[in-house]
């Protein structure tokens, strides 16, 4: 079977340290959820990088059901995912979940 994928070729960025996700679930956590209960939770990413950078996304890697809100600003250093999940008896075991902020530079300040 052939393997296809794609790669995304950017110009070298303005600020070397990279957006960081904080808060709960912690990183690489395990959180206990109830089959039929629903999880709500929020994914919080950090700007490092000053005013003309702004957190665009915080993309998932998630298990079906996954609902996604869309990202908020806080301020210009804090933006937030709020995630929602009513798991199903056919989704007992672990699932995993994975999450990475993107960024950009932007010349002219909001």
């Amino acid at each position: 079977m052939p393997v296809q994928f794609l790669v995304h070729v950017v110009s070298p960025p303005n600020c070397t340290t990279p957006p960081e996700i904080v808060g709960k679930p912690l990183y690489q956590s395990c959180t206990s959820v109830v089959v039929g209960e629903t999880f709500t939770s929020q994914l919080i990413a950090i700007n490092y990088c000053g005013e003309n950078v702004t957190i665009v996304d915080i993309a998932t890697l998630s298990f079906p059901g996954m609902v996604k809100g869309n990202i908020t600003e806080v301020n210009i250093t804090t933006y937030y995912n709020t995630l929602s999940w009513t798991p199903t008896a056919a989704q007992l075991g672990y699932q995993v979940m994975c999450a990475m902020a993107f960024d950009r530079y932007e010349r002219n300040n909001k």
